[in-house]
């Protein structure tokens, strides 16, 4: 695997942890009758996932990359 790709794995997993932070927030906010509070971090969440999301197809995309490289390179 390669840095780049383990770059965006890493950052994956920053914005995956992200949400389960945020996701936290809105269950909190959520049992103290807050809804608008809960909204907001449940946007967040979705954000977050998001962002988790592109990192990994991002990282895909570099490990896809370094494949045909190395295929071409064998040829």
């Amino acid at each position: 695997m390669s840095d780049r790709s383990e770059r965006h794995d890493r950052a994956a997993k920053r914005h995956d942890d992200a949400a389960d932070r945020h996701q936290e927030s809105a269950d909190f906010w959520e049992a103290k009758g807050d809804t608008a509070r809960a909204s907001l971090q449940q946007r967040r969440v979705a954000y977050q996932r998001d962002g988790a999301e592109i990192e990994r197809d991002h990282a895909q995309l570099e490990r896809d990359e370094e494949a045909e490289e190395q295929t071409n390179n064998e040829n």
